[in-house]
């Protein structure tokens, strides 16, 4: 739970309090450390990956309709702004259960 909260930026209580919503509504599962059974994973379910796909696909599609307004000229230098912005952006360090 407090790499959860620490990763979404709440407190530990509201973490346990969204965890627990997102199991309640078939979004996630809680999996115990059998090592450490104080020790709480969350999961995503199908369903969650499923919204998470969905929401990829309409923002692929609503960027292609944007950049669709673009001439070729706007796209290039578009592209060169999200590579200089994208080289200044850290990459987060992966945790896996």
């Amino acid at each position: 739970m407090r790499l959860f909260a620490e990763s979404v930026g709440i407190s530990g209580a509201a973490a346990t309090a969204l965890a627990a919503r997102m199991v309640a509504k078939g979004l996630a599962t809680r999996r115990y450390d059998p090592s450490d059974r104080r020790t709480v994973w969350l999961a995503p379910t199908e369903a969650a990956l499923d919204l998470v796909r969905s929401f990829r696909d309409w923002q692929r599609q609503s960027m292609a309709a944007t950049l669709g307004r673009l001439d070729e000229s706007q796209i290039v230098t578009f592209l060169e702004v999200l590579s200089v912005l994208s080289s200044s952006v850290p990459v987060p360090e992966e945790t896996t259960p």
